[in-house]
């Protein structure tokens, strides 16, 4: 029960940090990015196994265009001790053509993972999403059983999309497990 409402608490933390906050941003700069969806979690209610992790969330960029990072994270618990932690990057965008691209970075609690992209072609259209960088990791559980990653990402793009010059998109947010 406990555990349950903790995660109501993050629940609710998340949806009403920030609310109604929206800062103007000078022509070609990258506005803070945002949060979203709100985490979800299982916990067992039928008396199973409390420690049991499964939850995930997102992250996206806002860049105020249709060009946007976005992370998909899951943590899922791997042993009594043990959480997986996955986060696949991709890019949100409409019709999109992109050479190759070095020099992008995943940073969690300031360590950084440096990955490289394939030239992207992507298609006209509805809006698409295009994986660019899975990453994944086991970490053990602290004692009182949470687990907290901080995230930040980026993905160099040095262009114009849609009249706006983007020099990278970037996202950043907190994983936290009751």
């Amino acid at each position: 029960m406990k555990r349950m409402i903790a995660i109501l608490l993050c629940i609710l933390l998340v949806l009403f940090s920030g609310c109604g906050k929206q800062e103007s941003q000078a022509p070609g700069s990258t506005p803070s990015p945002v949060n979203t969806p709100a985490p979800t979690a299982e916990v067992p209610e039928d008396g199973g196994e409390a420690d049991l992790v499964d939850i995930s969330g997102s992250f996206r960029s806002n860049t105020g265009t249709a060009l946007n990072l976005v992370a998909d994270w899951e943590c899922v618990s791997v042993s009594a001790k043990n959480v997986r932690l996955t986060i696949t990057l991709s890019l949100e965008s409409y019709s999109l053509s992109v050479g190759e691209r070095g020099a992008n970075q995943l940073i969690l609690n300031g360590i950084p993972i440096t990955y490289r992209t394939s030239a992207l072609e992507v298609p006209s259209g509805g809006l698409s999403k295009t994986e660019l960088y899975t990453w994944s990791e086991t970490f053990p559980l602290m004692e009182d059983g949470s687990f907290q990653q901080d995230l930040y990402a980026f993905w160099v793009f040095s262009g114009t999309y849609s009249g706006v010059q983007i020099d990278q998109l970037e996202l950043s947010g907190h994983i936290a497990v009751p």
